[in-house]
């Protein structure tokens, strides 16, 4: 039922994710570990609803170090969490230090290169994209292992996103230690916080209060294919990406839809405003971050029709603010991911 509700829209995810997933560079497996270099995330233009572009010249390179492992539904969960955390900031503002959450088992934190009276500055959205390339090698290569994106303008390096384990972050060093800033505040250092427990049941149908916004809920109807956990959980991480890039507009007017894919391109994910409360940004990205949450918390992942709703007041209706599913999507004979080589 949903393949066929969704029809339309299966044609324009697939297209999508098609293009989105074109012929990278080969990932490479050294003796220092698994390195990734990925000078091009997408070619889609920077409109709303869609992955956002790199800026020129910017490239990352993602090295893993198979002695720390990470937990696998720590890794997306943090990472959720994170920008989450952070898509109130302006996504070409310079990056900044954040308060970091409880501890955990998974670290994410960012370290800046100086370069001082270059004009190159290591914004958000740089960040952003170098956490979803670093996650994106994790959930392909199947490696969860402590991972270092390093970013690069113009083949300068300007700073690393490490996810990695609760302490090796602090312990990083590097060739050129004179050139990184460090320790205080100069380090953006966010800590996995543990996972919800929430009221888990069996049913197909229903609907999800949000714990931090009562008025609010997730109606849910799981229905078709089971979908892996990697793949809904990277859809909903690159949805979040969407919505911190959006937020550039009036936060109140700045969603319209996301048109989003997991990291091996088989699940689409599509939310859309269907009220004029629905364009809200704020309340999309809180419903994303608890629906990672619900799903990992339930141990769920199926394809699903869903939606966004808020309680009337004074009343035991609720109003549908946007509307949404996760699909499925066949492989066509081959990984529709990067072009994965071993050296």
């Amino acid at each position: 039922m949903v393949a066929m509700k969704f029809s339309g829209l299966v044609v324009l995810s697939a297209l999508f994710v098609s293009f989105l997933h074109a012929a990278p560079p080969p990932v490479r497996l050294t003796s220092a570990g698994a390195s990734l270099s990925n000078p091009k995330l997408s070619d889609l233009s920077r409109s709303r609803g869609f992955f956002p572009c790199p800026p020129p010249g910017f490239r990352t390179e993602v090295v893993q170090d198979k002695t720390k492992k990470l937990k696998l539904l720590d890794v997306y969960l943090v990472t959720a969490t994170y920008i989450f955390a952070n898509h109130y900031d302006p996504w070409d503002g310079a990056a900044g230090p954040t308060i970091p959450f409880s501890p955990g088992y998974v670290n994410i934190a960012i370290y800046y290169i100086s370069l001082a009276g270059s004009g190159v500055t290591l914004t958000n959205g740089m960040v952003l994209l170098g956490l979803w390339d670093g996650i994106a090698a994790i959930s392909e290569l199947g490696r969860y292992e402590s991972t270092v994106v390093k970013l690069f303008s113009n083949d300068i390096p300007i700073g690393e996103v490490w996810i990695t384990t609760k302490y090796s972050a602090s312990q990083a060093t590097i060739n050129n230690a004179t050139s990184r800033q460090q320790g205080g505040d100069n380090a953006k250092v966010l800590e996995s916080s543990k996972t919800l427990k929430l009221n888990s049941h069996d049913e197909d149908s229903g609907r999800f209060i949000l714990p931090s916004t009562p008025e609010l809920s997730i109606a849910y109807d799981f229905e078709g294919p089971k979908i892996k956990a990697v793949d809904m959980l990277t859809a909903i991480i690159q949805g979040l990406i969407i919505v911190s890039h959006d937020a550039r507009r009036p936060r109140d007017q700045a969603f319209s839809h996301i048109n989003a894919a997991s990291a091996s391109g088989h699940c689409a994910f599509n939310l859309h405003e269907v009220a004029p409360e629905g364009k809200n940004i704020d309340n999309v990205a809180m419903m994303l971050i608890d629906l990672s949450r619900m799903l990992t918390d339930w141990r769920r992942f199926q394809s699903m029709d869903l939606a966004l709703e808020r309680k009337k007041s004074g009343s035991e209706e609720w109003t549908k603010l946007v509307k949404g599913y996760f699909m499925w999507l066949e492989p066509a004979g081959r990984s529709q991911g990067r072009n994965i080589t071993t050296a």
